[in-house]
């Protein structure tokens, strides 16, 4: 019986998952990739022209559902995490059901266009729309390494801990630990500023 080229396109994004997440893209081994789905390099290059066409397929349609989500979480407040917030938890909800296309995008995407994703969307996304939330509660603007850095630990703690093995419940209930952690972090913050010392 004939094999469906659907069939052999579904194998191949499986198997190149498998060796991407284990030796990252530069490193993989296409014959590895075609071993492992059963099928020919022949039959690899009826479905992809190149090795990176495979890494594209197999992120691309998490990041077209990812990006959506980002627009709309980006309107509600990120300084807080709320559970009763759709678009939060439609948030988490994606990075936690996608952990290993989240895990070669950050670890595995070195040579390819995705290469620095991550610090794209942090910079260019989440940062921004954090520091104007930040600034507009302290009624100042607080300097960017400090927002910087508060970003950057909430969504390495998000990332790691989607991959502790945990529950998708119990990963919302910890993330909302460390989301008071830092909100209370940032309370502390906005008193300090508004009583700092004035510089002579």
């Amino acid at each position: 019986m004939k094999t469906r080229s659907s069939d052999i396109r579904s194998a191949l994004i499986d198997s190149g998952k498998t060796e991407f997440l284990e030796h990252g893209f530069r490193k993989a081994s296409l014959r590895k990739i075609c071993a492992n789905a059963h099928v020919t390099t022949g039959a690899f290059y009826s479905q992809f022209e190149k090795k990176e066409d495979l890494f594209a397929a197999i992120v691309q349609p998490v990041l077209a559902e990812f990006n959506g989500i980002v627009q709309s979480f980006l309107k509600t407040s990120i300084i807080e995490f709320d559970p009763n917030s759709e678009s939060q938890i439609a948030f988490l909800r994606c990075l936690f059901a996608h952990k290993d296309v989240f895990k070669l995008l950050s670890d595995c995407s070195d040579g390819t266009d995705y290469e620095g994703f991550f610090d794209h969307l942090l910079n260019h996304f989440l940062m921004p729309e954090f520091q104007n939330g930040v600034n507009y509660h302290a009624g100042t603007t607080v300097p960017a390494a400090f927002v910087n850095s508060v970003v950057s630990f909430m969504f390495s703690q998000c990332m790691e801990l989607a991959n502790s093995g945990c529950s998708f419940d119990e990963y919302v209930r910890i993330v909302g630990f460390y989301s008071r952690f830092v909100s209370a972090g940032i309370s502390s913050f906005f008193h300090y500023a508004a009583n700092e010392p004035s510089k002579k």
